[in-house]
């Protein structure tokens, strides 16, 4: 289970303060064996990080994209045998990549997966995905299925929902996930910068 990499992608727009918190929850994981891999949607931001597992990618757009461009150029960069995708204003709880390693290694036949996250006191965990909904740091997948095909993210803001862009490349009838029915992030109200 320890084999597995996992790259953590994360789009932010400065100035939103809750890419902190975001930041320290993946520094508290359990499993370690990861990368954090964070884009910066806009210039002028001042982040710095000593874990070596962690990079800063600046990203500059003609406009704001919220994170769609930016997300997709950090897949080129990743070096994960699986993706995590991880929003500014997201949380995932210390257990989350243990968890999310012992399902692919029980389940090694899918190419992605998702996990359920609390919305407020709710808990959000659409089987199968709904679309048309803000999910942020849910969805987990191999950077290449095991077909060879890349599941790289789209570059375009068409895509700007999670689920839009699982609609069109994950939910097919080859491609079941893996489902996590376990509560392993949170999403507080998107955009408002808090956490």
């Amino acid at each position: 289970m320890g084999d597995i990499k996992f790259s953590i992608l994360t789009p932010w727009l400065p100035p939103r303060p809750s890419i902190h918190k975001a930041i320290s929850y993946i520094d508290n994981q359990t499993y370690q064996n990861w990368e954090h891999l964070i884009s910066i949607d806009r210039l002028g931001h001042g982040l710095e990080s000593n874990d070596p597992r962690r990079s800063i990618h600046p990203c500059e757009t003609e406009h704001n994209t919220w994170g769609n461009t930016c997300r997709h150029n950090l897949w080129g960069e990743a070096t994960g045998d699986w993706i995590l995708y991880l929003d500014d204003d997201d949380i995932l709880y210390p257990n989350c990549l243990e968890e999310i390693a012992k399902a692919i290694a029980a389940d090694p036949d899918k190419d992605w997966g998702y996990f359920a996250i609390k919305l407020g006191t709710n808990v959000f965990f659409h089987n199968p995905p709904g679309g048309g909904l803000i999910t942020g740091g849910q969805i987990f997948h191999r950077k290449y299925a095991m077909n060879g095909e890349d599941l790289r993210w789209y570059d375009n803001t068409n895509y700007g929902a999670d689920w839009d862009h699982i609609y069109q490349h994950f939910v097919k009838p080859e491609r079941q996930p893996i489902l996590i029915s376990a509560v392993l992030g949170e999403l507080p109200k998107h955009g408002v910068g808090q956490v």
